[in-house]
């Protein structure tokens, strides 16, 4: 029996330990999946660009100390030097932006010692948090000890940059004896400092991490599509050219969301990806913020004392109508004086393709000029209310009408959307047979807006139930059912899976590639040298 078909558990209720838990629907996963093969290399805790210099050069010093080749001694090593970085930047400037550790540092730098302790200042080091991007871009690699070791085409050459621009201080030269320092003096951490400010790239190592980012002769590494990372970077550029500003979070998705002619060729795949990403982000936003709406109301009920019907639940807040009502009016798809609870199905499904018409000449990825997109849907999703219940199935009928399923075969990102389908809502396995349904039997709108929300529930009970089996030690199960009943445990705040866009703009920012008046000339040969790889590697190129 296929997994979606199989009834829930009747009860999620344990003697393991309650613990938070992330993803507790298993919708972030598809999203976050999406993202991971379009944009590698850059993380949403990976902020600051220097610090792949920084790694690259610790990792080399570390090789050349003599120290015991061990992960201990490593990282004693990477806590010592980073604590050098975040003590040597605070004394150039107390308000050092994108450092790893500053809250630590701070009261030592403001107290009246000297020479400072040079020590852990985090539990999580910038050495093991840059580690992941290091990888994805080829500056090193990860040997069967475990320990971290540097590629010769990208990593060596970055490190021997870095080395170039502390050769001559203190700091470096008592490294060079061959001792970790348990301390510095000011004067030789303010010297360090002057020369690893974490805000200045010099122009050495920005050619080498623009190498690493763009690679001349793309390929896969790390298990990711380097000609992926380079057409979104190159996008990102065309948005700052033709916007004049740095480009943000929204205007790339409404880029993704509508046509536009300007839009190069060589980057029109990717937007299609990125489409994808887009759909599978609207889903697990909407989904997450329904449950957050059914956990307050049963917080708000019952706390924890008593069992709720889940159908009476469910019902007394769909008949807040005008909640429901707002967002879809503002969507356009419902007139001021109407009301979801008068609506069908088959009514809703006419006024969002009206709404979602397709510009001729699309592929399997459809684009419409009106404002009813995957953002618009984002937009109005607003914490802990019913209103969101409306967007449910609006956000599953933009999802059918983005993409044309029957050309989708053989497409990575189109299939991505099915991945893991019957346990992740995949369009394939379930949202489209549902659509077809409901569109037969003419359902009202209420029945199926009830339908979803039930849904919800029982999606995140399946992700709970399914942890629970792989790790009896650990309930991430936000409330107990047993049959109709459901008793709250925990309160629950949706998010949103993370593009990682704005850090990539920031990295964008750091190199000197884009403003706040947009493209930089720097950017715009970047941009020329972007779209040159991208044709001519492209897959095919006799080149």
């Amino acid at each position: 029996m296929p997994a979606d078909m199989m009834p829930i558990p009747d009860w999620v209720d344990s003697e393991s330990e309650p613990i938070r838990g992330l993803d507790l629907l298993g919708l972030r996963l598809p999203a976050q999946a999406i993202g991971n093969i379009l944009l590698s290399g850059i993380t949403t805790i990976s902020p600051t660009t220097r610090y792949l210099s920084i790694r690259a050069w610790l990792i080399r010093t570390f090789e050349l100390s003599g120290l015991p080749a061990t992960w201990k001694a490593i990282e004693d090593f990477a806590a010592s030097i980073e604590s050098a970085v975040v003590l040597g930047n605070l004394l150039v400037n107390p308000n050092m932006p994108g450092l790893v550790g500053p809250d630590r540092a701070h009261p030592l730098v403001e107290s009246p010692a000297d020479p400072l302790p040079l020590g852990r200042l985090v539990v999580q080091l910038a050495f093991n948090t840059y580690a992941g991007p290091s990888e994805a871009l080829g500056l090193s690699s990860t040997l069967a000890s475990g320990l971290p070791a540097l590629t010769s085409e990208r990593g060596k050459p970055l490190a021997d940059e870095f080395e170039k621009a502390v050769q001559g201080t203190r700091f470096r030269a008592i490294l060079a004896g061959g001792t970790m320092p348990a301390s510095a003096s000011r004067d030789v951490l303010q010297e360090f400092g002057e020369r690893v400010r974490v805000d200045v790239i010099p122009p050495g190592e920005s050619t080498w991490i623009l190498n690493a980012i763009m690679p001349a002769n793309p390929g896969n590494v790390a298990g990711a599509n380097e000609r992926n990372r380079i057409a979104t970077y190159v996008t990102l550029l065309e948005l700052a050219d033709s916007l004049k500003r740095e480009p943000q979070d929204p205007d790339f998705f409404q880029l993704v969301a509508r046509p536009d002619p300007q839009v190069s060729l060589a980057v029109q795949s990717i937007l299609d990806d990125w489409a994808c990403y887009a759909v599978r982000d609207m889903l697990a936003v909407t989904h997450e913020a329904a449950m957050n709406a059914v956990m307050d109301e049963l917080a708000a009920r019952h706390g924890e004392s008593a069992y709720v019907d889940a159908t009476t639940l469910i019902a007394e807040m769909l008949a807040r109508t005008d909640d429901i009502n707002s967002p879809l009016q503002e969507l356009g798809l419902l007139a001021t004086n109407e009301s979801y609870e008068n609506l069908t199905f088959q009514e809703l499904e006419r006024r969002v393709e009206n709404a979602a018409r397709p510009t001729p000449g699309c592929s399997c990825v459809q684009r419409w000029c009106g404002d009813l997109t995957e953002p618009s849907v984002r937009r109005l999703v607003a914490p802990g209310t019913v209103a969101v219940f409306g967007l449910l199935p609006v956000a599953w009928l933009l999802a059918r009408r983005r993409v044309d399923t029957t050309q989708a075969k053989g497409i990575e990102m189109l299939q991505s959307l099915s991945s893991q389908g019957w346990s992740r809502i995949g369009m394939q396995q379930t949202m489209l047979p549902l659509l077809q349904q409901w569109h037969r039997e003419n359902r009202t709108l209420p029945a199926v807006i009830f339908q979803l929300v039930r849904r919800t529930v029982e999606q995140h009970l399946r992700i709970a139930w399914s942890r629970l089996v792989t790790d009896p030690t650990k309930d991430v199960a936000l409330l107990i059912a047993d049959g109709e009943q459901w008793f709250f445990r925990k309160k629950f705040r949706h998010g949103r899976p993370a593009s990682r866009l704005r850090e990539t703009v920031g990295w964008l920012r750091q190199l000197g590639l884009v403003d706040q008046q947009g493209i930089t000339t720097s950017g715009r040969d970047v941009l020329c040298r972007g779209h040159k790889i991208l044709v001519d590697k492209a897959p095919g190129s006799s080149l």
